[in-house]
C-alpha cells in the first residue's frame, strides 16, 4: 500500500489518524514502514532503521545502480558506494555499513513505529559536507 500523508507539520495528524482508524488491520498485516520524507539533496542517498533493518538497508543500496553519472566515473557503480564514501560507518561490528541512524521523531513513521510496533526505514537523500 501507498500512502501519502497532510498534517505532519501540524503533529503528525494524518499518519496519526490512519493509524488509529486502521489499528486492527495494521496490526495482523503491516510488515513494514518505508518512508521517503526528504529528498531534497543531491549528494547521496541515506538511510536511518531499527538495528534489525541495517542488513536489509545495506543489500538492498548494494543492489541499486548508481543515477549520477558523475559518482559512476569514479567507480561508485551503486546506491551503497556513494553512500558509504560519503558517510562511513561507525559501527565496530560492523565496519562495511555505511552511517545508520536510529529514527528520529517528527515524521509520520512515528505512530507506525511508537503506536503499532512496526519496524520502519526512512529513505532520504543528504549533502555531503
Amino acid at each position: 500500500m501507498f500512502c501519502n500523508w497532510d498534517g505532519e507539520e501540524h503533529g503528525i495528524i494524518g499518519s496519526t489518524e490512519f493509524t488509529e482508524e486502521f489499528l486492527n488491520i495494521l496490526t495482523n498485516r503491516a510488515v513494514i514502514y518505508l518512508n521517503v520524507d526528504t529528498i531534497s539533496a543531491n549528494q547521496t542517498f541515506s538511510a536511518s532503521t531499527m538495528p534489525t533493518l541495517y542488513h536489509i538497508a545495506v543489500e538492498t543500496a548494494k543492489k541499486i545502480p548508481n543515477p549520477m553519472k558523475s559518482e559512476r566515473e569514479r567507480g561508485r557503480m551503486t546506491v551503497y558506494d556513494t553512500w558509504f564514501k560519503n558517510f562511513p560507518g561507525k559501527l565496530s561490528n560492523h565496519p562495511e555499513f555505511p552511517d545508520l541512524r536510529a529514527p528520529g521523531g517528527g515524521t509520520d513513521h512515528v505512530p507506525f513505529a511508537t503506536f503499532l510496533g512496526v519496524p520502519i526505514i526512512n529513505f532520504s537523500y543528504r549533502n555531503a559536507t
